[in-house]
């Protein structure tokens, strides 16, 4: 069996990758910052990709480098702080850049692996 995880550079997501690859998955990390999710794919034995979940060519291509799998964990996503803050305090630009990360990136998650999915079993 084969899963992606996003955001698994570190926190929740490296968590996730470390489950899934002690389960016996083979494990594809994907995340923005290289260095980190190199690290978690070197210690689980798996492969990696640095990706930009907000970004659609890029969440594209690692869709693609990744090939098929059983399962996505979209798990990558910012908050910037914003907790700490009321919603009108924050800037307009800094609220786009939380919905471009968190809602727009696990659709274009899902999208490219459907994408994938269909035009392998075609």
């Amino acid at each position: 069996m084969r899963a992606r995880v996003t955001g698994g550079g570190r926190g929740i997501g490296a968590g996730i990758a470390r489950a899934l690859a002690g389960d016996g998955w083979d494990v594809v990390v994907g995340a923005r910052s290289g260095g980190q999710v190199q690290a978690v794919a070197s210690e689980i034995g798996s492969e990696w990709v640095q990706a930009d979940v907000s970004d659609r060519g890029s969440v594209e291509q690692m869709a693609a480098q990744a090939g098929e799998v059983d399962l996505l964990v979209a798990n990558a996503g910012v908050s910037e702080g914003h907790a700490q803050r009321p919603s009108w305090e924050i800037d307009v630009n800094e609220w786009w850049r939380v919905y471009e990360v968190n809602v727009l990136g696990v659709h274009l998650c899902c999208r490219a692996v459907g994408h994938v999915q269909l035009t392998q079993d075609v």
